[in-house]
């Protein structure tokens, strides 16, 4: 190169230690990398585009990987929501249908195993039993107890514990 400042040069290079001290300062703005630049252009130009690679890579390379930690670390988050939410609503369902038996087995007074339509239609009609308002609260809609039946049943006339559950959660709002 045409001109250097030999004494600066040393300061900045002379030594291994000096020179990993003065990359150091350049990446963590610390020492202006365009000052450290025009100081290396005197001893060539290779010198002072390689030391801007460095500091490309170095100031990339950082951004990325902070950039890599913060995506996975919100994407685990979002994962993690995901899963709760999940064992949530399966823990709202098994309560669900919990409340579902307990009905049935009240609506069953014989204990047979089965409900006839008779059966529901006075269960659910019994204003002594709130059961329309615990419909209501499961958000199942049971105003007009012969469609709920005819949903519920299989064609055979009764409902047996698990086609009242299952037919009582699909019938729900909020599935």
């Amino acid at each position: 190169g045409d001109h250097f400042d030999e004494p600066a040069l040393r300061r900045a290079f002379g030594t291994l230690v000096r020179s990993m001290y003065t990359l150091y300062l350049a990446v963590t703005n610390g020492q202006g990398w365009g000052e450290i630049s025009d100081l290396l252009e005197g001893v060539g130009a290779a010198s002072m585009w390689s030391f801007a690679g460095f500091v490309t890579v170095c100031i990339f390379g950082v951004t990325d990987v902070v950039t890599s930690v913060f995506v996975e670390s919100a994407m685990s988050s979002s994962q993690h929501y995901k899963d709760l939410m999940v064992q949530e609503r399966m823990i709202y369902d098994q309560m669900c249908v919990k409340h579902m038996k307990d009905i049935f087995r009240s609506i069953d007074a014989t204990g047979s195993g089965f409900i006839s339509l008779e059966a529901m239609e006075a269960y659910i009609q019994d204003p002594d039993l709130e059961l329309q308002s615990y419909f209501n609260a499961l958000d199942i809609n049971a105003t007009d107890t012969f469609t709920l039946f005819k949903l519920l049943d299989h064609r055979s006339c009764v409902v047996d514990i698990d086609e009242f559950c299952d037919g009582c959660m699909r019938s729900g709002k909020t599935w």
